[in-house]
Formats: C-alpha cells, sequence, structure tokens
C-alpha cells in the first residue's frame, strides 16, 4: 500500500521545496497533480492514503469536495491534508463531526479567498472600490441650503432632506457640525 500526494498546480508552476519537504513527511511515495481529484482517488486502491497539501488544492467548491469525499470513504482511503491538521481521515475512525466543522471552515476560507482575488483584479485594473461618493459641490451646497431652510424654521428636517434629496442622518450630523463650528 502506497502514499500518494495530491497537489494542483497552475500552469507554469512546479511544486515548491516546503510542499515537497511536507510531503516527504509523510512518506508520500509518488507526488500525482491534475485538475481532476476525483479520477486521482478513483485509480487508488481500496487502503491506500492520500496526502494532499490543502483543500484548495483538492477542490474548487463544497460540492466537488463532497463527491471526492465520499469517494475516498467508500474506497477506505486515508485523508491527510498539511495545511488543515484536523483532517485527518482514518477509514477506521472517520469523524465526522470534525469534517463538517472544517468543511465549513473551509467553504468560509475559499469565499474569503476569491473575494480579496476579485477585489485585487478590480483594484488593478483601476476600478474604485467602497460606496460612491456623491458629488462634493453639489452635496455642499444642498447641505448649506438645507441648513438655511432648518434655520429658518420653513420646512421639518424630513420635508427638507426630500426636497433636497439629502440623507436625513447626513443631514442631522452637518447641523450638529455646523452647530460646534459657532
Amino acid at each position: 500500500m502506497g502514499t500518494i500526494g495530491y497537489i494542483r498546480l497552475k500552469k507554469d508552476q512546479s511544486i515548491d521545496e516546503a510542499t515537497t519537504e511536507a510531503f516527504n513527511q509523510h512518506d508520500v511515495d509518488q507526488i500525482v497533480s491534475g485538475d481532476d481529484p476525483l479520477s486521482v482517488v478513483q485509480s487508488m486502491a481500496d487502503g491506500q492514503t492520500l496526502v494532499v497539501n490543502s483543500l484548495s488544492d483538492f477542490s474548487c467548491g463544497l460540492n466537488s469536495l463532497l463527491l471526492v469525499l465520499a469517494a475516498i470513504s467508500e474506497r477506505h482511503i486515508k485523508l491527510i491534508s498539511i495545511h488543515e491538521p484536523w483532517l485527518d481521515l482514518d477509514p477506521k475512525k472517520y469523524q465526522w463531526h470534525k469534517l463538517f466543522q472544517g468543511l465549513a471552515q473551509f467553504n468560509s476560507r475559499i469565499l474569503s479567498e476569491r473575494t480579496k482575488i476579485a477585489l485585487a483584479k478590480k483594484r488593478d485594473s483601476g476600478c474604485k472600490l467602497g460606496r460612491p461618493q456623491g458629488s462634493k459641490v453639489i452635496s455642499d451646497q444642498s447641505l448649506r441650503q438645507g441648513l438655511q431652510l432648518y434655520r429658518e424654521h420653513a420646512m421639518s428636517v424630513r420635508e427638507i432632506c426630500e426636497k433636497l434629496h439629502l440623507n436625513v442622518r447626513s443631514f442631522y450630523r452637518y447641523i450638529k457640525e455646523q452647530q460646534a463650528i459657532g
């Protein structure tokens, strides 16, 4: 029975020394890479051990991960993840509560990583992120007009904000700032 190491590599990427060393610590006999971890699992003999660098290498989403884990369970394969030490699935003593707790963490981490990557791409392409700011000149004029109406007691705050298209909370904040100034 051999131990197989699996890693998903991007184009023009090779296995780094740290990963190779980690695989060696787990007595990996053969390192396999590719896009389809399910086919790797299906090619393994019952009772073998599969060492993965990370679940994110092993699967790009929760659904595909569950399919692979089902195949691992059917074949009584021991699964070890280097970056998720909580994941040491021995077919003789599967601890499903730990698995599902870890899967929730995995899913959260994957979503976070994808969001950060997408935001970085947007930033790199020159897109401004965050809440769009209104026109400073227009909003300053509107706030000053609103303050004048407020001081004249001509309208209620809500009416002023509706007429001038201002946010009520922003207008109250502006009134408070102006009262503090003078």
